[in-house]
């Protein structure tokens, strides 16, 4: 698998302009495979999305790498990742920054992908089973760096006010089958800037979730 997840790298994530040395060595260095189900394993690294659970279409690494890339992490970085996925993303995001929070609705979902990223080596991850709508209810916490890999209607007001200043968040919204990839950076107090950065798409934030945000 290490001659594919190479391959991965170098054919797929940089030829999608994923050029940060610090996310292509993140992505060449973590098993994607490990974070599949058994019968997906053989195409963890096609660049492709496809469906590991109902609710849930696994992005592509190119995709993947992009969201990586635009949130410019550093090696001290508060992160909060809305929803588990599969673990990858997660453990990416735990091999770029300081610490990682992933808030997750489903406890299976939240166990198995911390699972795989423990076996991995990873400790600096903390899990919460909360709903998404209560994960970014974060009072006097706030973060550097923001992710999901669902797509909402529209902009949280609660995600933009729970990044510190200068911090980055990476969202997508609108609905399929074009969703924006919107890149956050919060500038001042009561100030954002907001960049579409690319179109891809994404699963749909469940409706449970999508009825209860603040927008």
């Amino acid at each position: 698998m290490q001659s594919q997840r190479e391959q991965m790298v170098e054919q797929q994530v940089r030829a999608w302009e994923v050029l940060d040395p610090a996310v292509l060595d993140a992505m060449a260095s973590i098993s994607r495979e490990n974070f599949l189900p058994q019968k997906y394993k053989n195409i963890a690294h096609a660049d492709v999305s496809f469906k590991i659970r109902d609710d849930f279409n696994l992005p592509s690494p190119s995709v993947q790498g992009k969201i990586l890339q635009a949130l410019q992490i550093l090696h001290n970085d508060a992160i909060l990742q809305i929803g588990a996925g599969c673990g990858y993303l997660s453990a990416c995001l735990a091999y770029l920054g300081g610490h990682v929070t992933v808030s997750e609705e489903t406890q299976n979902v939240l166990t198995e992908s911390l699972n795989a990223c423990q076996t991995l080596g990873f400790k600096n991850i903390t899990a919460n089973h909360l709903s998404w709508n209560d994960a970014l209810k974060t009072g006097e916490k706030k973060y550097d760096v923001i992710v999901t890999q669902y797509a909402y209607k529209t902009i949280p007001q609660d995600l933009k006010k729970a990044l510190k200043i200068n911090g980055r968040a990476v969202i997508f919204t609108g609905t399929a089958p074009l969703n924006q990839c919107m890149h956050i950076e919060r500038i001042g107090e009561n100030e954002w800037l907001e960049e579409a950065i690319f179109e891809t798409e994404v699963s749909s934030l469940p409706i449970k979730s999508a009825a209860a945000f603040n927008f």
